[in-house]
């Protein structure tokens, strides 16, 4: 069967971190897999010099949750960090779940992947780069985050400006927006809580 058009021998779905530039600051929102992915992944600086942004150049990284495609990108697979001198904002009850030792041991070894590839990423990050908030509060005095649990226990949106001059960031809500705008009650297997 043809949904919405799509075609039915394969689906590409898109990863789309944002820069957004601000008070004089580029604030990256996730950052996709670098070097860590699969095979067409990891284009992100490439796309971000096609722009003009030099990836040295990001001051903050703010993260709507810590499934591998968003934080992979922090760390390459040599262990060396992308964004060494930004500062990078986790939200508390993401960073919490991902961290605990019970959680990890109370999934099977095949869910394990998640916890691991925070920890990889997260492990001797420079002390003060890590930046844990609360979901519902001001990041950097520029952005308003807004807790939207449920694919990640900790998953929050990002919006910076006001009515028509906004812009809001919400991640993973429509993993593939033609198929899953259209029908509201499906979700993909990693919606943690569909």
């Amino acid at each position: 069967m043809n949904v919405c058009g799509l075609p039915t021998d394969h689906i590409m779905v898109p990863y789309t971190p944002f820069v957004v530039e601000a008070g004089g600051k580029r604030y990256l929102l996730d950052t996709g897999f670098a070097d860590n992915g699969p095979a067409g992944t990891g284009l992100l600086h490439e796309n971000m010099e096609k722009a003009g942004i030099e990836p040295a150049s990001i001051d903050v990284v703010l993260m709507s949750h810590l499934h591998g495609d968003h934080i992979n990108g922090l760390r390459r697979k040599d262990g060396s960090l992308v964004y060494p001198d930004a500062t990078v904002y986790i939200p508390q009850p993401e960073f919490d779940h991902w961290m605990d030792d019970e959680k990890m041991a109370g999934v099977p070894e095949a869910g394990r992947g998640g916890f691991l590839a925070v920890r990889r990423v997260l492990a001797d990050y420079p002390e003060g780069k890590i930046v844990l908030f609360e979901p519902g509060a001001t990041v950097e005095d520029v952005f308003k985050t807004t807790p939207c649990f449920g694919h990640a226990p900790g998953q929050t949106a990002f919006t910076i400006g006001s009515g028509t001059a906004s812009f809001s960031y919400i991640a993973d809500v429509a993993h593939y927006p033609a198929l899953f705008v259209t029908n509201p009650d499906w979700h993909v297997q990693f919606d943690m809580n569909p």
